[in-house]
């Protein structure tokens, strides 16, 4: 008879089934007794063992059963057969995540069970660059939507980052310069716990930084470079009174010599005026990344307060600025009122003295024609004060402090460095006018032997500068692009711009890969 139960027992397939006696026990108990053994395995949600932990099996026909688990999480007890338990741990019994246990009408039978000290949702993020190779190394937030609740972890060798979350509503997923990378709304259908993942596709924090460091590197070497040059033109300049070739930058900042400044700047302005009359796109085959949407653009933005980076990696693009101011008045019909703001972010303050919305290092002009001496001493200022330093800037500063000058009828126009983040993009809420931005830094690299040269291998955008267009119902602009109703993008809907998507999520841009 005992063979015979044993057969039907291994065909019983719900539970890891045994007898007692396999299980190294001997009944003393005579027939008439009617129980089971039941082992359960009790752990966190992580996979450790929850020790010493008081459990609770309880039947639909009203038996309870009390036992405490060892130092492994694990305990075995009896319970009487033919019932449907429900194992429940801690004072709040709710919160234990096992499924319910079928104890059948054979006696003396072992089941095993494994469950959890709580429900919850396990979510992994994937980390990866665009060519869709794990980044390590980088912290992950996993913020609740509902209580607020920060759950932390930080990327392996394989770009992994998992937490443990509550059944919360939602939750945001935050990286460095990301703080919206990703969302999750866990569905709950009453399971012990659920797994989740999302994959997260980006440069990563750390080529982010090196690109920074790269672009701040280079123009240190312009600047020092610039100073010799400076040097060599001005020798040139006595001796033949003109610029020698399209592709030598003008010294800007590096000394006082403002007509010698001034009269390169016309003399290059004219270059500018032969090569646009003889084919309109001119200045985008030269790579004018300032002049080539300025000038497309001159009929709509007619008025301007023109808001420019002048910090060190800047310092390739400034001529550009003041060359507009030369040209535009042999370009355009209308009447043309100009404002000039430049901001060097500081002043070289060291970052521990920059205050979000008080940093410093504003000069603002005016720009009439007859003003273009003034112009460029204003500049001048500017840039000897913004010569390098950490990589954020502060741009929506800038930008405040332009909009409160500028007339209602003036387009503001911000020249921005790509590759430089915005350290007071917490302020932008305050803007209330639309702003256009011209980003340096996303131009295709130039072959050339000139001391002046640069180039940056890649062209992908900073979502910052989207964000900002498209919450002030601005635009952005590269050399060849208008980026116009940004505002009209919609949530989960995608932008292509140079060849690279940007998908907004979460109300914010990010860059976007479909593999």
């Amino acid at each position: 008879m005992q063979k015979r139960i044993l057969i039907l027992l291994g065909l019983l397939n719900a539970f890891t089934i045994s007898s007692l006696s396999a299980q190294g026990h001997e009944p003393t108990l005579n027939p008439a007794d009617s129980f089971s053994f039941v082992k359960v395995t009790l752990t966190n949600p992580d996979g450790t063992p929850h020790a010493n932990r008081l459990i609770y099996l309880e039947s639909n026909k009203g038996h309870q059963v009390k036992a405490t688990t060892d130092n492994k999480g694990y305990v075995k007890t009896k319970v009487p057969i033919d019932a449907t338990y429900q194992v429940i741990s801690g004072a709040n019994k709710s919160d234990t995540a096992f499924r319910k246990i079928e104890i059948n009408s054979f006696p003396y039978v072992t089941y095993q069970t494994k469950g959890y000290t709580r429900r919850f949702v396990y979510y992994t993020l994937h980390y990866r660059n665009r060519g869709m190779e794990p980044i390590a190394n980088e912290a992950v937030e996993v913020i609740s939507n509902t209580t607020g609740k920060v759950y932390r972890d930080t990327t392996n060798e394989a770009g992994k980052a998992s937490v443990v979350l509550p059944f919360d509503q939602s939750f945001r997923i935050a990286v460095k310069y990301h703080d919206n990378a990703s969302s999750i709304t866990p569905r709950d259908l009453g399971k012990e716990y659920k797994v989740m993942m999302s994959t997260f596709t980006w440069m990563g924090s750390q080529e982010k930084e090196r690109r920074q460091h790269l672009a701040d590197s280079l123009a240190k070497i312009e600047y020092e470079k610039m100073k010799i040059y400076f040097d060599s033109v001005a020798k040139i300049m006595e001796a033949r009174k003109e610029l020698i070739g399209f592709d030598k930058s003008i010294p800007l900042g590096y000394s006082s010599n403002t007509e010698l400044v001034e009269k390169l700047l016309q003399q290059k302005t004219t270059l500018m005026q032969k090569g646009l009359a003889k084919d309109a796109n001119f200045l985008e085959q030269q790579q004018q990344i300032i002049l080539a949407p300025l000038y497309r653009n001159r009929e709509k933005w007619n008025n301007k307060t023109i808001v420019t980076d002048v910090t060190g990696s800047m310092s390739p693009y400034l001529e550009q600025v003041l060359i507009w101011h030369v040209l535009q008045f042999s370009t355009t019909q209308k009447s043309t009122s100009n404002q000039y703001l430049f901001f060097n972010d500081g002043d070289q303050k060291c970052t521990s003295q920059k205050t979000i919305g008080s940093t410093g290092g504003l000069y603002f002009c005016e720009g009439n024609m007859t003003d273009f001496k003034t112009i460029i001493r204003t500049l001048d200022k500017g840039t000897r004060g913004g010569g390098g330093g950490d990589g954020p800037e502060n741009d929506i500063e800038a930008l405040l402090a332009a909009t409160q000058k500028a007339p209602s009828e003036h387009d503001i126009i911000l020249v921005a460095d790509n590759h430089s983040n915005m350290r007071d993009i917490g302020l932008l809420a305050q803007l209330n006018r639309p702003i256009h931005i011209i980003l340096c830094g996303t131009e295709m690299p130039i072959v050339s032997t000139g001391i002046t040269s640069w180039a940056l291998a890649y062209r992908d955008i900073n979502e910052q500068y989207l964000d900002l267009a498209r919450a002030t119902g601005g635009s952005v602009h590269t050399v060849t692009e208008d980026i116009e109703n940004l505002i009209d993008i919609k949530e989960g809907a995608t932008i292509s711009i140079g060849g690279q998507e940007y998908i907004l999520q979460g109300g914010k841009f990010l860059m976007y890969s479909k593999e």
